[in-house]
């Protein structure tokens, strides 16, 4: 009578990579033999197999980093990867709040960690996005409540990769609620430089990019990538929006490294070339009352939001197109971040032509935790009034682009503040010019 024992051990594992992790997990545990075969094997194909086809992940041997470099050599440890892996999807379907702490963080760091070092974007998107997006769709973590500081930056930080869910595409409460907290003036001093960083450093703050994303994704799906350009009569042009949040311009699958990114010390950003900038802005008046409505409550108290659930709340969201290009490399570099890297710290200077001439000036640098920081100011005949501070969202080169802030560089206490979104452009952008 043949066994299953009785079998060569190469059509066992033929068999097992068919099966869910976790089951071939419990197999190894019905005899010394099968344990033997599952996790004594000297390559590991079993766990290959089953992380590569079974999980449907991008094999790690060829994904890139968030800055197009390799990440790892043919040593890969297999079997501890599918089980952070697992561990990972066990959390998003279950979404447990009774779950341990540390449990929950290393959950999201594996998500995270995974979202952003992926394999080039070639023909086809990268497996590894599709299986996360499908898992972050059916979950409801976005809907957890974070138990501390790190949990609720890993959390906004995934809810930002992953872009808007259908329920907030459409929900009044959630956008009034980003509003609240991008347009709050009193949040932005020199001690976050004025943009969306953690205080007393240059880390993302994504609590806040989190905020920003929704309010500028949100006008997309009203109105398209675009909106309207500065030089667009609004009553005469409409623009269709965006019903389709899979391939959303601000969401995951536009996070992946294109192929053709060449990284280089000159242009390690892949800044030079046409861009597009979108931001938003609401009458002063309005962002002045809304800012003072807390000032005769107790200290720290919240503003009053119900301004953002005014039908007749008007923000405004245009495009403008910026050509830039890097006028020197700094010798200076950034600081060597915890993943181990310093890049040069690149001087950039851009130009734009609508509706008057103006002149862009500024830098981009790596921050301390590894993410690309673009700062700079914008104004007409060399004469700068504006400033901006935004973070790269994803890989060097995505088409994700840029999230931020901008207000005025005086950063005096009225001075206006908004949302922003730069954006490489592709073939299909439409030019403004």
């Amino acid at each position: 009578m043949t066994t299953l024992a009785s079998l060569p051990p190469e059509l066992i594992g033929d068999i097992l990579v068919y099966n869910d992790p976790t089951d071939v997990s419990a197999f190894s545990q019905t005899s010394r033999l099968f344990h033997h075969l599952v996790y004594k094997s000297s390559d590991h194909s079993i766990w290959r197999s089953l992380y590569v086809c079974q999980l449907e992940l991008d094999d790690p041997r060829i994904c890139l980093s968030t800055f197009g470099q390799l990440q790892t050599t043919d040593d890969v440890d297999w079997p501890n990867r599918v089980q952070d892996f697992v561990k990972a999807r066990t959390f998003l379907r279950a979404c447990d709040s009774d779950m341990p702490d540390k449990a929950r963080i290393d959950a999201l760091t594996t998500l995270i960690h995974l979202s952003t070092h992926t394999r080039p974007l070639a023909e086809t998107q990268s497996n590894t996005l599709e299986t996360i997006r499908n898992l972050l769709t059916d979950s409801a973590v976005f809907d957890l409540q974070p138990t501390s500081v790190q949990e609720d930056q890993l959390l906004s930080k995934l809810h930002v990769l992953y872009g808007l869910t259908s329920a907030e595409s459409q929900s009044a409460d959630a956008r009034a609620e980003a509003r609240a907290i991008v347009y709050n003036m009193h949040q932005y001093d020199s001690e976050n430089h004025y943009g969306p960083f953690r205080p007393f450093s240059d880390r993302p703050d994504w609590k806040q990019l989190r905020a920003i994303h929704h309010v500028i994704a949100r006008q997309v799906v009203d109105f398209g990538p675009t909106g309207l350009s500065i030089h667009d009569d609004e009553e005469d042009d409409e623009r269709e929006g965006w019903e389709d949040l899979i391939t959303f311009p601000l969401a995951m699958r536009k996070t992946q490294i294109p192929k053709a990114v060449l990284v280089s010390e000159r242009d390690w950003a892949g800044i030079e070339g046409k861009w597009m900038v979108s931001f938003c802005f609401c009458d002063h008046e309005v962002l002045i009352d809304y800012n003072n409505s807390g000032i005769n409550t107790l200290p720290g108290s919240p503003l009053d939001v119900s301004i953002f659930h005014n039908p007749n709340f008007l923000e405004v969201y245009r495009s403008i197109v910026i050509t830039f290009s890097i006028s020197a490399v700094s010798a200076l570099r950034s600081p060597v971040t915890n993943m181990g890297k310093s890049m040069p710290i690149l001087k950039i200077t851009g130009t734009m032509d609508l509706p008057t001439p103006s002149v862009v000036e500024g830098q981009v640098r790596m921050t301390q935790d590894g993410h690309i920081r673009w700062s700079f100011v914008c104004g007409e005949s060399n004469q700068p009034i504006w400033s901006c501070q935004g973070v790269q969202v994803g890989g060097v080169g995505c088409q994700f682009g840029v999230l931020g802030i901008w207000t005025t560089i005086f950063h005096a206490d009225e001075d206006p503040v908004g949302p922003f979104w730069l954006r490489k452009m592709v073939d299909e952008d439409v030019d403004l010019e």
